[in-house]
């Protein structure tokens, strides 16, 4: 949003949960606010690389688990013969057993659309509160 002046009753760095929350309570108190961001997409680290993220991949691995046939980790002992039991062999297991594990690339993409999603959301509250973004 481009700005005529650079007179700003307050000039906030970063658009991480602490940032922009400060900048938009300014922006409701009557204040003009400035938001520098070097990131591309808003949010901060906390959204992009921190616990957003891991948290998205692990409610992924648990929604997996919760819709698998079965328990994670527990075979049905009737659907495949034993292997040597001690080791954690796969002989004598069968194929779909070993390999259905949740898909990387799915997690992953779910996890970049969460992110995308929470950043629009820290956008477009910036955008709503009138706050002049840097990048």
């Amino acid at each position: 949003m481009p700005h005529s002046s650079f007179d700003f009753d307050l000039v906030v760095i970063g658009s991480g949960p602490g940032g922009h929350r400060a900048a938009i309570q300014a922006a409701k108190a009557g204040k003009t606010v400035a938001l520098i961001e070097r990131h591309p997409l808003m949010g901060g680290g906390c959204l992009h690389w921190g616990t957003i993220p891991s948290k998205s991949l692990r409610e992924s691995v648990y929604r997996y688990s919760m819709s698998s046939k079965g328990v994670l980790g527990r075979l049905d002992r009737d659907n495949y013969s034993a292997g040597d039991g001690k080791t954690g062999s796969t002989r004598g297991r069968r194929k779909s057993d070993v390999l259905d594990l949740p898909d990387m690339k799915r997690l992953i993409a779910r996890k970049e659309r969460v992110i995308d999603m929470q950043s629009d959301i820290v956008e477009q509250q910036l955008i709503r509160n009138k706050i002049i973004v840097f990048q």
